[in-house]
């Protein structure tokens, strides 16, 4: 068989078979190959070898270069995710939280219960909310004064919770003043003067990025029908006592 001959039947068998095929066949000299035994054949077949152990190595630095600018592009990711995760937290845990009781000013409700939702308006998502509920009625004293009086039931549950409220979201709660209607009615029963009735909504909760509690309070006045709840009464009430709803949520602690 020629050179020419030989090195076409060799590239044949090669572009079959593969490169691991005739390896296998020069280490025997078995097979077709031994059929090719001679001196062109065999420096063929190991230039040919040679070849593609360079190619092999070529492809798996390149290969090589390409893991490793993923790794490296991935810890560049994980590191600028790191220093933002943590500018996020500082920021979150620059400020106090800002929760907001809706709607904002007068709710009406029906038969003492009232729909009412928390807006996180602040930087910070929060979690672990209680609202609690206390009830308070003014008292005219003998020498004219105002004072208010608080009436059961005391603040040992919370009438509603929320499991966790992410920044900007809002989540609805149900209140019911109901009862706290009966016992502030019959406060008056052998009382004159002022009558105004109040509900104050205390909010205990954490800040999530690290777990800081917080409270916030909200103060409404409670119409005498028991089914309106007004944020303001700027006015006061006139002839004969004046008692600004301002006056009211200073003394009950609850900011303006």
């Amino acid at each position: 068989m020629n050179s020419r001959r030989t090195k076409e039947k060799l590239e044949e068998l090669f572009k079959q078979q593969g490169l691991n095929w005739v390896r296998e066949q020069l280490e025997t000299s078995g097979g077709e190959i031994n059929q090719l035994e001679t001196p062109f054949a065999k420096v063929w077949v190991r230039n040919e070898v040679d070849r593609c152990r360079r190619k092999e190595s070529k492809s798996d630095k390149r290969e090589e270069r390409i893991w490793n600018l993923i790794f490296l592009l991935m810890g560049a990711s994980i590191s600028a995710w790191v220093s933002w995760q943590t500018i996020s937290v500082q920021l979150a845990v620059a400020v106090d939280p800002v929760i907001e009781v809706l709607p904002s000013n007068n709710v009406i409700g029906k038969k003492g219960q009232f729909e009412l939702s928390l807006n996180n308006a602040g930087v910070a998502d929060l979690y672990s909310i209680d609202i609690y509920l206390d009830y308070f009625v003014t008292e005219t004293l003998s020498s004219g004064d105002i004072q208010l009086v608080n009436i059961p039931p005391s603040l040992t549950l919370p009438t509603a919770q929320i499991k966790d409220l992410k920044r900007g979201d809002e989540r609805g709660f149900k209140m019911d003043i109901n009862p706290a209607l009966a016992q502030m009615k019959d406060f008056y029963n052998k009382k004159n003067g002022l009558q105004m009735w109040f509900v104050r909504l205390i909010i205990d909760y954490r800040r999530k990025p690290d777990g800081k509690k917080f409270e916030d309070m909200k103060a409404y006045i409670i119409d005498l029908s028991g089914n309106v709840l007004m944020e303001e009464q700027d006015r006061g009430i006139e002839n004969p006592y004046r008692l600004s709803f301002s006056r009211v949520k200073r003394i009950l602690g609850v900011k303006e």
